[in-house]
């Protein structure tokens, strides 16, 4: 038979046991607070990544217009076509599409060889009536010749110098000169051609006065009138502006379109950067027709709509209103301002291309949201990136220079 085990190796084990319990215990404890910190760590940066990042614009002082709009191309104010006045053989051309010419230039020379003849013929005419008048003078003047017969002759005289005057014109219509100055800008014959009257030789532009002509809805004739001041924006120029005046009205309303030409002079046709327009660029021309100076621009890139209403995100500094969640400004347990949009229902008046006036719903010097604002809603921390952040404090915001890019101090 087996001996009992002694009873005193049970205490040792049973004390092994708790130990091992209360060990495992505080380790669990230790984790919890762990974590517990963690956590609200964790809380913190949740709150700061949840910023959405944006891109803001100042609204600024501006002078805004009324306007009435429409496209066209640039026109010369002057257009002709040179033709040959006689029938011949086109024996020179001078000028070339794109030449400028002045007033009286030769542009091409026509040979008839039925001129020179018939200038001949009329010199022999004119010379043997001269001879018969030189005759018969006295004759008449004795009374051996009527009137009748002196005056026939005589009129012969005249009908032959009017020949001969005529046949002369026509040898020198053998040359073609410009009658205004220009540029040509086409030509519509080569040298070796047989020509008639009044068939063109070239076509000559005014391309130092330039006009464009658009047509606007007849409701827009009470606010169009001739002298008002008109901008073009040359597309093909990167929109470059130069100014015009309105030249024109036409008196009658077009009744297929309900609209009306309006022909704009322009003032110079070189733009600020040197480039000189030309006939058929396509133009936008906005005639102004009422101003408002020194009102809040908006950026036309921080409109946003909902129904008829026209908003902006405003961009302003806030503490936060549990300040046990705000993040410390400077270790000494203060939160610091966040940046938060606020959407905001504007009253718009006048606007251009880019901006529009403001009458109500902000401020001049407001910073509004013109990119990122489609993911944005009312009272969303957000945050600028810091180089706009300065350029809008040295602007004059009014931000504080102490609040970072992501709205802590």
């Amino acid at each position: 038979m087996y001996a009992p085990l002694p009873l005193r190796s049970s205490p040792p084990m049973f004390w092994r046991l708790a130990i091992c319990l209360v060990g495992l215990l505080l380790v669990v404890g230790c984790r919890g607070g762990g974590d517990g910190e963690e956590g609200g760590g964790g809380e913190g940066e949740d709150e700061a990544a949840a910023a959405v990042p944006v891109e803001v614009a100042l609204v600024e002082r501006a002078d805004l217009r009324a306007s009435v709009a429409g496209s066209t191309t640039l026109e010369s104010t002057t257009r002709v076509s040179v033709v040959s006045e006689i029938a011949g053989t086109l024996v020179s051309l001078d000028v070339d599409e794109g030449d400028v010419v002045e007033a009286g230039d030769r542009i091409a020379v026509v040979d008839n060889e039925e001129s020179a003849l018939a200038i001949r013929e009329a010199q022999q005419s004119v010379a043997r009536f001269e001879r018969e008048v030189a005759a018969l003078q006295p004759l008449y003047d004795d009374g051996y010749l009527s009137r009748q017969a002196f005056d026939e002759t005589r009129f012969q005289l005249e009908t032959a110098q009017t020949t001969l005057a005529r046949a002369r014109q026509s040898a020198a219509n053998q040359t073609i000169r410009t009658p205004m100055p220009g540029a040509v800008i086409s030509r519509m014959v080569e040298v070796g051609e047989v020509v008639v009257p009044n068939q063109a030789i070239v076509e000559i532009a005014r391309v130092d006065v330039l006009e464009a002509t658009i047509r606007v809805p007849e409701r827009a004739l009470a606010d169009v009138r001739e002298g008002q001041v008109a901008e073009i924006a040359v597309r093909a120029l990167d929109e470059a502006i130069v100014t015009g005046r309105v030249d024109r009205i036409h008196p009658t309303v077009d009744p297929q379109t309900g609209t009306v030409a309006v022909r704009i002079r322009l003032d110079d046709i070189v733009t600020d950067d040197g480039v000189t327009l030309r006939p058929g660029m396509f133009v936008t021309a906005r005639i102004v027709t009422d101003v408002h100076r020194d009102v809040a621009a908006v950026p036309r890139r921080a409109l946003v709509y909902e129904g008829d209403a026209t908003q902006v995100f405003v961009v302003r500094e806030e503490m936060p209103d549990d300040e046990g969640s705000g993040e410390e400004a400077d270790g000494s347990g203060d939160p610091g301002p966040h940046l938060v949009a606020r959407r905001v229902t504007l009253e718009v008046g006048y606007d251009d291309a880019d901006r529009v006036e403001a009458i109500s719903g902000v401020e001049i010097g407001d910073r509004v949201v013109i990119a990122g604002q489609a993911g944005l809603d009312d009272e969303d921390r957000v945050t600028i990136p810091a180089d706009e952040d300065d350029a809008a404090d040295a602007d004059g915001s009014g931000a504080d220079p102490d609040v970072d890019g992501s709205g802590d101090r």
